[in-house]
């Protein structure tokens, strides 16, 4: 990668590799996003990290992230969702465009007990369902415990299936 990344999240959507989010050295919001052509990679090609040249404002809508989700919705949007670091949003990464758009703000944490939308997604352990609507991930709101949730897009909550602990 171009610039270093802690607690960021990755997904390949269409041809990419796509890396956002996360924290610095010096623990600075990384206010970047950077591709690899993963196609290019597994055909043994020469290829090299990509940086989205966009102004900040364009990205806005994810500085200050870290630990959060991101699974392709289609081939060129991602849906970047949770994290800590402010209030955790739902974002859409077009991949077209090269901005982010906030998506939703604040979800209801339907089975939480603080209903606060903030939770960590550590190393990205979620995927789009065979219905390309929900989302399944495994998050933690305060380790160890861990908790499976669900999210149907345009919903206004997160539902929590199962606890871990």
């Amino acid at each position: 990668m171009i610039k270093s990344r802690w607690w960021g999240a990755c997904c390949i959507a269409g041809d990419f590799l796509y890396a956002f989010c996360g924290y610095e050295a010096g623990y600075s919001p990384n206010d970047t996003i950077e591709r690899l052509n993963a196609q290019q990679s597994i055909e043994g090609r020469e290829c090299n990290w990509e940086r989205f040249d966009r102004t900040p404002n364009d990205l806005r809508p994810l500085w200050g992230k870290k630990n959060c989700l991101g699974v392709a919705i289609s081939p060129s949007e991602i849906l970047i969702m949770g994290g800590h670091g402010n209030e955790g949003i739902v974002a859409i990464l077009n991949t077209d465009d090269r901005r982010a758009y906030e998506h939703k703000r604040a979800l209801h944490m339907e089975g939480f007990p603080h209903h606060h939308f903030d939770f960590a997604c550590h190393g990205n352990q979620c995927r789009l369902g065979h219905d390309n609507e929900t989302i399944f991930a495994l998050i933690s709101t305060d380790l160890p415990s861990y908790h499976l949730i669900s999210y149907k897009l345009n919903d206004d909550f997160v539902t929590k299936i199962l606890d871990t602990d």
